[in-house]
C-alpha cells in the first residue's frame, strides 16, 4: 500500500489492515534480524497539526540470529505502535524521516518492527559457548569478580597541592 500524505487530513484518517511481504525486502543491513514472515498491520494514519502519525498494531515472526550461537531462530512479535512520519529533520520532533510525498506502508512498518527487535537476541535454552583453546568465556557476573586491577590504582592515595 502506497499512500500520498495528502490523502491524510485531520478529518480524515487514512485506515489500513493487511498483511506486508518483506520477502524482496534487502535484510542484508539488519542483523541479527535475518528474516520478517506473517507481518500484519492494522492501524490508521491520521493527521495532528499538520504532522501525520501511523498507530499500528503488529504481529510478525522475526527470524533472529543468536547473539551467543548464531543460530536462527523465530522470535514473535505483537505490539502496539505509535510514531510520527516526519517530512523534515527538526530538533525537537520524535519519529521516522519520510521525506517523499508518497509513503509505503511496508517502510513504516519496518521501521516499527527494527526498533523493537532486540539487541542481542538470545534462543530460548542457548548458553554461552564453553571456553576453548586460546580464550574463555565468561558470563558478566563471572566477568565483575575477575576484573583486573587498573594500573592507575597506585595513585589513589596520592596527595597533591592545591
Amino acid at each position: 500500500m502506497n499512500f500520498h500524505r495528502s490523502f491524510v487530513t485531520p478529518q480524515k484518517p487514512l485506515p489500513f489492515d493487511e498483511d506486508v511481504d518483506f520477502s524482496s525486502f534487502d535484510l542484508k543491513r539488519a542483523y541479527p534480524l535475518l528474516s520478517l514472515k506473517k507481518v500484519h498491520a492494522k492501524g490508521e494514519f491520521h493527521n495532528e497539526d499538520g504532522v501525520i502519525y501511523a498507530t499500528l498494531e503488529i504481529s510478525a515472526i522475526a527470524t533472529l540470529s543468536d547473539s551467543r550461537t548464531c543460530e536462527p531462530f523465530d522470535y514473535p512479535l505483537d505490539y502496539e505502535d505509535e510514531f510520527a512520519l516526519l517530512s523534515e529533520m527538526e530538533e525537537d520532533a520524535e519519529g521516522y524521516l519520510f521525506e517523499e510525498n508518497v509513503i509505503e506502508l511496508r517502510d513504516v512498518v519496518y521501521c516499527s518492527l527494527h526498533s523493537h527487535i532486540p539487541m542481542c537476541p538470545h534462543k530460548s535454552g542457548a548458553d554461552l559457548p564453553s571456553s576453548g583453546e586460546g580464550y574463555t568465556v565468561y558470563s558478566e557476573d563471572e566477568a565483575e569478580e575477575r576484573k583486573a586491577p587498573s594500573p592507575f590504582d597506585v595513585l589513589k592515595d596520592y596527595q597533591t597541592e592545591d
